[in-house]
């Protein structure tokens, strides 16, 4: 993070909120100074897709109202990114003193490419996200949610927006204090023990056969090879939003000031616990039968072990932009996940071209000397290391969040450019695994993902991304209907869906990402529980048993609401994981 000191901002002083903010978000003191605000830059209150009041555009510096006419992209909550404060210089809210999580709401609806709208944000004088480039993070008419964390030790927040290219463009801005969310105990010391778990019979077996054909979400046979599957028409209109209120921004650019555990971003030295906790291996249960782990803090030191109580076997981290791709910072010496400091199997999710270029011209090669390298540097960092190393390139392309996102009119192209890495991989990295890992669905790309397959050879895992999101399952019943969904282009949605298809060309499965969302759908328990047992009744190494698993768990990414260690807002749901795993 660079440090810069700026001038305060004298002419931001305004009323305190006229809205009082309900007590799930914050409450006001009795002196009526909030701890919490939610202020959109639309000229009138603004409802969003949860129900939740953002008040009128009050405390933001210069600029003016503008509006995006097109619907927005990777959010259900459209009104709220579509009124915009161009050219905005600055915010500032009266708020009790203490630490927030700011987060800023973007969206661009005029760039065309990237480098047309570039800017730095400073909060309270110091300089917490630089070169932010909307466009170039989630593209055009698509929602950016910016989380940084701000001390306000004045008892008002001061943010400005400083211009590099461009204007400066803001939809709405939320802070939460941090003590309104509960903090998870990170030493085992400050809670009794996790017991040891004696090995268990054979746990209960889901079911691993499509149900009925008189069952409505009975998915057609899974094709052998994805040139003999026809995509089912929709029966309306897609939708032209991801399944998430705002979509995660997984691996943010290199730009904005990143969390080194959680993106890999160079730091002098691996990101430290906030505690520490016991690591002997004689004080964990024994690892589960397949390689379960996550992405997130407190992995290559053993903290996030001994919390849950059982070893980490994989841990994941990203290298998802044409600079990361070459740069790998988590691997190289000093960082999280170095040679020195982890052992075990690594899940890298690596980019593949970025939002001015094309899998047409990757087809013909342009992009395979920036490939080279990476593989080549790769090659360096990991040559002679114990654990196995699954490459996600190009991940969750049949999203529409990511540059490389596959269409029905370039999904020709990408199989050809994908070949073309696979080459290049068993060229120079054979002993890596090469990953083809797609979204739970594909929300705007109009096509069945399995048309995108590129077949067997070219692939050694299947791997799904799989968030409880759109919808969201609590119960017994949810979980069992969403097992074997569909997506509206007829392609697998469900967790057996997507197994079925694995097993179907001959490849083992992985869940690449997943979790709970607890901030658009609430607590949820039973779908960690339900994970866990899916894992459990079918890890192994065969053709659709499960391999690997990754819960995405770093504290920072999207105000903290997939987290369940060492800070959650989700108890529950983190107890639940804690038993289970």
């Amino acid at each position: 993070m660079v440090a810069s000191r700026l001038p305060r901002l004298a002419v931001c002083t305004v009323a305190a909120l006229a809205v009082v903010l309900p007590t799930a978000v914050g409450s006001a003191s009795a002196a009526g100074t909030p701890t919490a605000a939610r202020i959109s830059a639309a000229a009138k209150p603004v409802k969003d897709a949860s129900g939740r009041t953002w008040a009128v555009g009050r405390g933001f510096v210069g600029g003016r109202r503008t509006a995006i006419a097109a619907p927005v992209a990777r959010t259900h909550s459209d009104r709220l990114y579509q009124a915009q404060r161009a050219g905005v210089a600055g915010f500032s809210q009266p708020l009790q003193r203490g630490t927030y999580d700011v987060t800023l709401h973007l969206a661009d609806g005029t760039s065309t490419r990237p480098g047309q709208r570039v800017f730095d944000v400073v909060a309270e004088g110091r300089v917490v996200a630089s070169g932010v480039d909307i466009v170039r993070t989630v593209g055009r008419d698509a929602a950016y949610a910016l989380t940084v964390r701000v001390p306000v030790a004045d008892g008002r927040l001061d943010l400005a927006f400083r211009r590099r290219v461009g204007e400066p463009t803001v939809a709405a801005v939320s802070a939460v204090r941090r003590s309104a969310s509960v903090a998870r105990p990170a030493a085992p010391t400050k809670q009794a023990p996790k017991p040891v778990k004696a090995p268990t019979t054979t746990p209960t077996v889901l079911p691993t056969t499509a149900p009925t054909a008189s069952t409505t979400t009975s998915p057609t046979a899974a094709p052998t090879t994805a040139a003999t599957v026809a995509p089912t028409s929709p029966a309306t209109a897609a939708p032209t939003v991801t399944p998430t209120d705002v979509a995660p921004v997984v691996g943010p650019p290199t730009t904005v000031s990143p969390t080194p555990s959680d993106t890999g971003a160079p730091t002098t030295a691996p990101a430290a616990p906030a505690t520490t906790a016991p690591t002997a291996s004689s004080a964990l249960a024994p690892a589960p039968a397949w390689k379960s782990g996550a992405s997130g803090d407190g992995l290559t030191d053993g903290t996030f072990a001994a919390w849950r109580g059982t070893p980490v076997g994989i841990v994941g981290t990203y290298a998802d932009n044409d600079q990361g791709q070459i740069e790998l910072w988590s691997l190289k010496p000093g960082q999280a996940y170095s040679s020195a400091n982890w052992k075990g199997d690594v899940d890298l999710a690596v980019g593949a071209i970025g939002w001015d270029e094309s899998w047409a011209q990757a087809a013909t090669g342009a992009y395979d000397a920036r490939w080279r390298q990476s593989l080549e540097n790769l090659k360096g960092l990991w040559t002679g290391r114990e654990g196995t190393l699954y490459l996600r390139f190009a991940h969750e392309m049949n999203g529409s969040w990511y540059a490389w996102n596959v269409t029905s009119a370039n999904k020709d192209a990408f199989i050809a450019s994908w070949k073309r890495y696979r080459a290049l991989q068993q060229e120079i990295l054979p002993q890596a695994k090469l990953v083809f890992s797609v979204n739970r669905d594909s929300p705007s790309n109009m096509i069945d993902w399995r048309q995108t397959f590129p077949g067997k050879q070219y692939v050694d895992v299947l791997a799904v991304d799989y968030y409880n999101i759109w919808p969201a399952v609590h119960t017994e019943a949810e979980w069992d209907a969403e097992l074997w969904a569909k997506d509206q282009f007829g392609g697998p949605k469900g967790l057996l869906a997507h197994q079925a298809f694995a097993k179907s060309v001959g490849l083992p499965f992985a869940v690449s990402e997943w979790g709970n969302n607890v901030t658009e759908w609430g607590e949820s328990p039973l779908f960690v529980k339900k994970m866990h047992d899916f894992f459990a009744a079918n890890a192994g190494s065969g053709p659709g048993q499960v391999l690997y698993d990754l819960y995405f768990n770093p504290k920072g990414a999207e105000d903290g609401k997939w987290a369940l260690w060492p800070e959650t807002k989700q108890q529950a749901t983190a107890d639940a994981y804690r038993d289970a795993f």
